[in-house]
């Protein structure tokens, strides 16, 4: 008997994908402009440290929201489900006290998470950004050597085909890879 798993299935072939074209955009940069293509890989270190660093945070800042609101679900039910007692001692304002007060955790918790995934995104157009711009400055420096010395050297279609296919696989990567996902 076979067992299949739909989520599953769609996370490891966006993956692979993803792999894929990272891998295959790396090697066609190599080709094309191998100096430009080595001044690059510097972007795939600094995608894996804001992808870890961040989904880590991101992880526990969830984690925590999410106990805070079950503590405040459980608070609720108890209640409901005991109202004449609780009404008979009059702990109805104890009871809600405490259920503002998991809800406020959780509350901060989300905002922090929220505070840390823009952070992170922001990380990633910063880095994309800054690599296109080392990319486009040093294109042309390449491209005016080239047409300086009169040689068949780095071609404008060259530099723009890496700086477009990198940039572009390593964004397809870190969101297919590292599952960088807004929550």
């Amino acid at each position: 008997m076979l067992f299949r798993s739909t989520g599953t299935c769609e996370k490891v072939g966006i993956c692979i994908s993803s792999f894929s074209y990272f891998l295959a955009a790396y090697i066609v940069a190599f080709i094309k402009a191998p100096a430009l293509a080595g001044m690059l890989m510097s972007i795939v270190p600094a995608f894996l440290l804001m992808a870890l660093g961040g989904g880590h945070w991101v992880k526990k800042y969830a984690s925590a929201g999410t106990d805070h609101v079950a503590a405040a679900t459980g608070v609720a039910s108890a209640g409901l489900s005991n109202m004449t007692i609780v009404h008979a001692f009059g702990a109805n304002t104890r009871l809600e006290r405490m259920f503002a007060e998991h809800l406020t955790k959780a509350q901060v918790q989300g905002i922090k998470k929220s505070i840390v995934s823009s952070i992170q995104l922001g990380l990633l157009y910063f880095i994309a950004y800054s690599a296109n711009a080392l990319a486009f400055w040093q294109g042309s420096k390449q491209i005016a050597n080239a047409v300086a010395s009169k040689t068949s050297g780095t071609s404008v279609g060259a530099v723009y085909t890496v700086i477009f296919i990198l940039v572009d696989g390593e964004c397809s990567f870190l969101r297919g890879g590292f599952g960088m996902r807004r929550d």
